[in-house]
């Protein structure tokens, strides 16, 4: 377990006094702020959505070669992608911890990954695509 999910879970013990539920709260939320603060005003947290694109192509072109090289396979059921100027939301089955790199092979396109443990994400070649800032989007 991670440390932010383990702040969690002392922050959802019920056996503890309401003062101390909210000491739990706050160290939580200050936590998970701290990380988030650390990860967007990093050199890769504050790289554009416009960077991000251009570098998809070469974290892409890593990700095959990995699944290649470790034999790692996926089987798209349905696939009835358009052009679009839409947003496309795909639904992935999750097994793995390789799933993101063979889900980036199948799909292909720059996306954003919606997911849980934050923490986990950081120091992978992947993190600073996953820490994404609504400013870039809007």
């Amino acid at each position: 377990m991670n440390i932010l999910a383990e702040e969690q879970v002392r922050m959802l013990e019920t056996s503890v006094s309401e003062e101390e539920h909210q000491k739990r709260v706050e160290s939580f939320y200050q936590m998970y702020f701290d990380l988030r603060h650390k990860e967007e005003n990093s050199y890769l947290g504050r790289l554009s959505l416009k960077t991000r694109r251009r570098l998809h192509p070469l974290v892409l072109l890593v990700y095959i070669i990995q699944n290649h090289v470790g034999g790692l396979s996926y089987e798209i059921i349905n696939d009835n992608r358009e052009k679009t100027n839409r947003p496309i939301i795909f639904a992935i089955t999750h097994v793995g911890k390789f799933d993101i790199q063979v889900i980036s092979e199948a799909i292909k396109e720059h996306y954003y990954l919606l997911s849980g443990d934050y923490e986990h994400i950081q120091g992978i070649i992947d993190a600073f695509f996953f820490a994404t800032k609504w400013s870039d989007i809007f």
